[in-house]
């Protein structure tokens, strides 16, 4: 055998807690908190960062509940400790409760170290999005750590390096870390759930003793009151476990799913007023949700009706091609790995396979990109991991250890490519398979789902074009109160001179199309208005946001009837043939 050492050998031989596991992971993790926290601004509220992702659909109302929910707690003082005063807060007519409240209690917290963090905040209002994008930062940071750390101490330090800097590398996972959603956290407790079963439960053959099985009880329970993604969580571990131990592992089992539902309903006060009934409202109410539309391959697909690929499809498509190929080698490859490390990937692989394949079942929701599936990239992020070490063990045997670490470097560096070149509108971004944004456009793949591209840099844009005053008709709303959170980004009323700029939104109708002079637009293909695909008739270009030549979000100037239209064309013309990508 060659004298290097083997990932799964480098297991074996040094000792798990040693620092060569903990620390690139951790220096990483710092980078990637720095990385997002310099760019969380949505809309000039905190001008002194730079640009994040625009305001996103789901955000008014995340905020606006999570603030609420967290002033209202704290609101007791002492009292907090109280479970009387939970029950008065989760009590109140104004409680929503379409999520559980763990998400939208971080997201709270962190609206108040933001504020406290950014020092004054240019916001109409008490509800600033840029103060709460500061918890999926700070979440995305720690799902970094956990991912390098994990893998490091299973595979090796160089697979726990990759695997956090793979996790950094998505644009879509990047992208999210910037949003006031429930998703990284999500992406924070399910990768903790899955990693603990395959640190703890893979190590011992006899099957795990009861206090691991009350702990991994007790973090399922955890993403339970994250978001409801969290029972596909119990298919890959049960299957898992089946296999590993056959039916006398089922009583642990049982137990599990015991302690994590003791957790959710011990967690969530809301429930406690009302167990059967709040339970079968919150169930039902993700049952018999409004419908959201998916475009998909030019089509239209109301979010039931989606094909059974699309989960497998978008997942291969929305990672950089580089780290899907590590991760294939990381998670298929046979290395000389013990039956422990065996175990782990097997476990890896098949919560990957099992949470896509679930949202492949007739009659499951899914929309909006690889949002309600993206809980599977931590767990990919460290077959990559174990992929790149093995790669480097290869080119080890073939060249020297110089060259080798050079080649894989080049290789993760070319990985962030997309990361750079689509900032700050990752959700837009799609691999070489689809042929970057501009093919995925082409292949008929939706390119703005959240209206994130509506970012700062463009309001400004806004802000400079149309006259204070003026009424801007946005397409599509989908949300009454997105559109009220949008009207007072400090960007969009912006004047020279400080005086209240009045820039009034409304809902784009084209039933009004005699009343409208200006309109904004984001590219969402599932709600399209045909009066607004560009170039619209008898309307001029005054701005836009282009990524690889793909726009993404445009402002127009509809010609009044006493304007000269042939004018309004000929200057649209010269403008879109000059305003590509601009690198906002």
């Amino acid at each position: 055998m060659s004298g290097s050492t083997r990932p799964a050998e480098a297991e074996r031989n040094v000792p798990s807690a040693s620092a060569v596991f903990f620390w690139p992971p951790l220096a990483i993790a710092l980078l990637a908190a720095c990385a997002v926290l310099a760019t969380l601004d949505a809309g000039g509220e905190v001008p002194v960062l730079g640009q994040g992702p625009g305001l996103t659909l789901d955000e008014p109302f995340n905020v606006v509940d999570s603030v609420l929910l967290v002033d209202g707690l704290l609101g007791y003082g002492i009292g907090v400790l109280d479970p009387r005063s939970w029950l008065e807060v989760f009590g109140d007519p104004g409680y929503n409760s379409d999520h559980p409240p763990l998400g939208r209690l971080l997201i709270g917290l962190g609206h108040r170290a933001g504020q406290s963090l950014f020092g004054p905040v240019d916001a109409a209002s008490p509800f600033s999005t840029t103060c709460a994008r500061l918890a999926p930062a700070l979440a995305f940071a720690a799902t970094v750590f956990l991912v390098g750390w994990c893998a490091g101490r299973w595979f090796g330090s160089t697979a726990g390096t990759v695997a956090s800097l793979a996790l950094l590398l998505m644009p879509r996972v990047f992208v999210h870390a910037h949003i006031a959603s429930l998703e990284t956290f999500m992406n924070l407790v399910f990768a903790g759930g899955v990693f603990y079963v395959a640190d703890r439960w893979a190590a011992r053959p006899s099957g795990p003793t009861w206090p691991q099985v009350g702990i991994g009880g007790l973090l399922w329970g955890l993403a339970l009151l994250t978001k409801i993604q969290a029972v596909v969580l119990t298919i890959p571990i049960g299957l898992w476990a089946l296999a590993m131990w056959r039916l006398r592992v089922l009583p642990r089992l049982i137990v599990l799913a015991v302690v994590g539902v003791t957790v959710f309903f011990a967690g969530w006060p809301w429930l406690w007023l009302d167990p059967v009934g709040h339970l079968q409202q919150y169930l039902g109410r993700a049952a018999d949700r409004a419908i959201l539309y998916c475009f998909y391959f030019g089509e239209r697909y109301a979010d039931r009706d989606v094909p059974w690929h699309y989960s497998f499809v978008m997942f291969a498509i929305t990672v950089p091609l580089g780290l899907q190929l590590l991760g294939l080698a990381g998670g298929l490859v046979k290395a000389d790995a013990d039956a422990t490390a065996r175990s782990r990937v097997w476990l890896l692989l098949l919560t990957i396979v099992c949470t896509l394949a679930f949202f492949a079942l007739p009659g499951i929701t899914v929309y909006d990109g690889t949002r309600l599936f993206l809980v599977v990239a931590p767990v990919w992020a460290v077959l990559i991991g174990r992929g790149a070490s093995l790669l480097l063990d290869g080119l080890k045997r073939r060249t020297n250890a110089t060259a080798a670490g050079a080649v894989l470097a080049l290789l993760l560096a070319a990985q962030g490519w997309g990361l750079v070149a689509l900032h700050p509108v990752q959700l837009s971004y799609y691999n070489l398979l689809a042929g970057g944004t501009r093919g995925a456009a082409g292949l008929g793949m939706e390119l703005s789902y959240w209206g994130d591209s509506l970012t700062r840099s463009f309001l400004s844009d806004v802000a400079e074009a149309v006259p204070p005053g003026s009424v801007i008709d946005v397409a599509p709303v989908l949300h009454p109160s997105y559109l009220a959170v949008l009207q007072m980004q400090p960007a969009l009323q912006r004047t020279e001179n400080g005086q209240p700029a009045n820039r009034q939104l409304r809902a784009y109708d084209d039933v009004n199309r005699d009343q409208i002079r200006y309109a904004v637009v984001f590219r969402r293909r599932a709600d399209p208005w045909k009066s607004l695909a560009h170039p619209p008739e008898g309307a001029r270009l005054l701005a836009e946001l282009r990524r690889e030549g793909v726009q993404l979000a445009a402002l127009y100037e509809f010609a009044p009837d006493e304007f000269d239209s042939a004018e309004f064309d000929s200057d649209s013309q010269a403008l879109d043939s000059t305003r590509d990508d601009r690198g906002e």
